[in-house]
């Protein structure tokens, strides 16, 4: 990952964190357990499947740079 991308990542985590913390503070001082759960719920599934997809577009870079490596000729589709 390049650093504007972690930079990126980073912050957004930092907001949502924010969030959270904001909404166990209101279900804390409401008394009410239930509050802001199905927003908490969006955030962290949210979160966690932004990590999966960033994991899969690594894991796809990873595979074209070694098929790249292997054939370094193919894929520009002209026929020689």
């Amino acid at each position: 990952m390049n650093n504007a991308r972690i930079s990126s990542l980073h912050e957004r985590l930092v907001k949502a964190a924010a969030c959270l913390e904001r909404l166990d503070w209101e279900r804390s001082s409401s008394g009410d357990p239930i509050l802001g759960k199905v927003i908490e719920k969006r955030i962290v599934w949210r979160e966690l499947l932004d990590l999966e997809l960033q994991d899969f577009d690594e894991q796809i870079a990873h595979l074209l740079e070694v098929a790249h490596n292997l054939f370094p000729d193919t894929g520009n589709g002209r026929s020689r």
